[in-house]
């Protein structure tokens, strides 16, 4: 029986490689011609990224301690304890790439996904169809999952768009910026993600209907000389969203695998590799699996997200003169932002005015 795997970004090279790994026969498709183009991604990560990669791989283009957190007339600095980590995307898609490669994945590129009948997939290359038999079918596709609507898997799709450019300019290596308030963001945030003193990664997000151009165009300026522009879609956690149906998975952003605090998906989109290779080698529910392991924390991340929507400029402003507090500051500190559960219980402790905002999320 054959795996068609469709995307080659980290969750499908991953979920391939595993599968791979585990006997299985498996085949790789990927809609474009390089893998890890075009980027659509910030490429920063909590330390937890260590358990996957080797912690000196050549796309680790930086290592940040220090996170600044902007209001509109408030800031608080974070010293952390495990650093996060600053990586050339393109790099890191090649890396699980040549994993699954070298146990014997098979890659199929410019393969761009259509639809489906009731045997056979079909995708276009070089403007030709090319039919494959329909067995085990994992959609690594994206947000807008063609493998979702081909196979009708349920559930409503929401996405942040992101628009982020490379801005040569002068920078703090060691701090990673974040900016609230809906005066420069609405409804997320905007970052400066350095990559060394010369080269940074400066962008935001907003939901999808807001005039996010201008809003990017206002935070950039300035700043530097812009030498790349890119733009993507980042999904909106969905509980509901089927993942699982005959056969047919999804996996990543496909799955909305994504922390809605912070848009970030690459760790998550790994865990759910993991409990997609053990379903199917194990004939189990993969939904069960993967929701066992990182369904609540998403559902955590999906609450905070909805709480700090309804924020105004000075809500947040507040907000970060609590975290000022040492004892709520050493928490954060030393916390990666991946499970937040445990972090909310303790910062309640040591700061109980945060009560207030965080007992509504809870």
């Amino acid at each position: 029986m054959t795996i068609s795997v469709i995307g080659a970004g980290p969750a499908g090279s991953y979920s391939a490689y595993l599968l791979a790994k585990e006997g299985f026969n498996v085949n790789l498709y990927e809609e474009h011609n390089l893998i890890g183009k075009p980027i659509q991604c910030t490429g920063i990560t909590t330390s937890f990224i260590e358990n996957y990669i080797n912690n000196n791989a050549d796309f680790v283009v930086n290592k940040i301690d220090t996170v600044m957190v902007h209001s509109y007339n408030n800031n608080v600095e974070f010293k952390l304890k495990r650093k996060n980590i600053v990586m050339d995307r393109c790099g890191m898609d090649n890396y699980f790439l040549n994993k699954a490669l070298d146990k014997g994945v098979k890659l199929f590129t410019g393969h761009r996904f259509i639809e489906a009948n009731n045997n056979e997939l079909i995708f276009k290359q070089n403007n030709k169809k090319v039919n494959v038999k329909k067995e085990i079918v994992i959609g690594a596709d994206g947000p807008n999952s063609q493998v979702a609507k081909s196979f009708n898997l349920k559930g409503k799709r929401e996405n942040f768009l992101g628009l982020q450019a490379t801005v040569k300019g002068n920078f703090d290596s060691s701090t990673f910026e974040v900016y609230l308030g809906n005066k420069i963001c609405p409804g997320f945030f905007a970052w400066i993600v350095p990559e060394n003193d010369k080269i940074a990664r400066i962008g935001l997000a907003v939901r999808e209907g807001f005039k996010g151009r201008d809003y990017f165009e206002a935070f950039v300026k300035d700043k530097g000389k812009i030498m790349e522009m890119q733009a993507g879609l980042i999904p909106i956690y969905n509980n509901k969203l089927e993942t699982e149906k005959n056969n047919i998975y999804l996996v990543g952003d496909a799955a909305s695998q994504v922390k809605a605090t912070t848009g970030g998906g690459i760790l998550y989109a790994l865990m759910a590799s993991e409990e997609l290779s053990k379903a199917i080698k194990n004939n189990e529910s993969y939904e069960k699996n993967w929701k066992g392991r990182i369904g609540y924390s998403l559902m955590v991340h999906l609450l905070l997200r909805n709480y700090l929507d309804k924020f105004n400029d000075e809500d947040y402003s507040k907000l970060l003169e609590l975290f000022n507090d040492k004892s709520a500051r050493n928490l954060i500190e030393s916390y990666d932002r991946e499970f937040p559960i445990k972090l909310l219980m303790k910062l309640v402790l040591a700061q109980p005015k945060l009560l207030k905002y965080i007992g509504k999320v809870v």
